[in-house]
């Protein structure tokens, strides 16, 4: 993947928004926003919506043209060193951890 992420200028997440990708999870933006590329997504679920901070989330396709122009032209090196520290809050050792933290705080069923 980083090889061709190398060559992106922004990154997208074009999912429409529906019953079905309402329950989806995105894995690709832990994996653009690692790399540091800006990145505008639909506002498809609650889940991508929790990362409104790093990325554009946009809810028409009006707004998703207009968020890659604002997303490449807005873009630095500050953004970029943001994204990969969100990032790094998503990998899936973090993922196994909390999952951890979930299971030793319920007892055990009877």
């Amino acid at each position: 993947m980083p090889a061709y992420l190398q060559h992106f200028d922004c990154a997208i997440i074009p999912y429409k928004i529906n019953k079905l990708t309402k329950s989806i999870y995105p894995l690709k933006i832990n994996e653009y926003l690692a790399a540091g590329k800006p990145v505008v997504a639909t506002h498809f679920s609650e889940d991508i919506y929790a990362f409104r901070e790093s990325a554009h989330i946009v809810n028409t396709p009006h707004e998703f043209c207009r968020a890659i122009d604002k997303a490449i032209f807005e873009d630095n090196a500050e953004k970029r060193k943001l994204r990969a520290q969100v990032a790094e809050q998503h990998t899936w050792k973090k993922r196994v951890e909390q999952f951890w933290e979930i299971i030793s705080r319920e007892p055990l069923p009877s």
